[in-house]
């Protein structure tokens, strides 16, 4: 992203023509064009290096750019604006995997899955920071956490199909049984309750069909 704005501990917001292009930016990083969403929001965080919306989203274009020197610095200053973002942490303990900053990655990711524990993506990455250093054993104790943490989490979403199924939001509830069956460890004994689910909204859907 070119040189970079001088930064700041204090959050700002945005005028009403940055609001603007922020707003372009976003529209392009949803569809996918990182490159003019790295272009846009030069001039957002030239004005506004407080703010933090911005900032963050740079800092995720310049990684996916391969681009990990700017994204860490774009990174470091969201964290350094809200050292509580839990998203913040996420990436730039990945993109300090990518420069080789493995032991900074692993203080900041420890601290962070101390205070969240219930978060998979920490324990998966601290399983990719323990394997890094081969330390295999490790590394499979926190996958199983990870595991253990997503299968929680599908249980959650099977229980939202059900009561959504029961109401008639038949949508509703397969999207979140296919949400369920995406995140579900291999092996789990919730993936025979989702395709059962599955099956009775195939049949509503067939029934409904039959009536028209």
């Amino acid at each position: 992203m070119g040189s970079g704005p001088s930064w700041t501990s204090e959050i700002t917001k945005l005028d009403s023509d940055h609001s603007a292009i922020f707003a372009k930016a976003k529209t392009a990083w949803v569809a996918g064009r990182t490159a003019e969403t790295r272009e846009l929001l030069k001039t957002v965080v030239k004005a506004s290096p407080g703010f933090v919306p911005a900032v963050f989203l740079a800092g995720k274009a310049a990684f996916f750019s391969k681009d990990y020197v700017r994204a860490a610095e774009l990174l470091e200053n969201t964290r350094r604006l809200q050292p509580s973002n839990l998203e913040a942490i996420i990436w730039l303990a990945q993109t300090r995997l990518q420069i080789d900053k493995d032991a900074e990655a692993e203080s900041m990711v420890s601290e962070a899955l101390a205070a969240n524990p219930d978060e998979p993506r920490l324990s998966f990455l601290m399983a990719t920071i323990y394997e890094k250093k081969d330390n295999l054993a490790g590394a499979l104790g926190f996958l199983q956490a990870a595991e253990r943490l997503e299968e929680d989490l599908g249980l959650i979403y099977l229980e939202s199909a059900r009561l959504r199924w029961r109401l008639g939001q038949n949508l509703e509830a397969r999207l979140r049984l296919e949400k369920a069956k995406s995140i579900l460890p291999v092996n789990s004994s919730l993936t025979a309750p989702v395709d059962t689910l599955l099956e009775k909204l195939a049949a509503d859907d067939k029934a409904a069909k039959v009536r028209k």
